[in-house]
């Protein structure tokens, strides 16, 4: 659904949509983590045996960082290169 909107955004800016749909499909998987994106994430979020709420959070909130950085340093450069 989003891939035709960010291809409006590329476009213009002399990006290739095809590397910014892969990136952006790679990207939005990370809300895997989230309580809502997945079963296995609802279940780490609700069972404070395995973990508490506010370590999942940080968890995630790291997990999302280094996702980010590793797709803005290395994502663009590998995509380019391969598409």
């Amino acid at each position: 659904v989003a891939i035709p909107i960010m291809c409006q955004f590329a476009i213009p800016l002399g990006a290739n949509p095809l590397v910014v749909g892969v990136l952006m499909a790679y990207v939005l998987n990370i809300g895997i983590c989230t309580p809502g994106g997945s079963t296995p994430g609802a279940l780490a979020f609700a069972n404070p045996k395995w973990i508490t709420t506010a370590e999942a959070y940080k968890y995630n909130l790291v997990i999302f960082v280094m996702n980010m950085l590793i797709t803005i340093t290395w994502g663009i450069f590998v995509a380019n290169l391969f598409m």
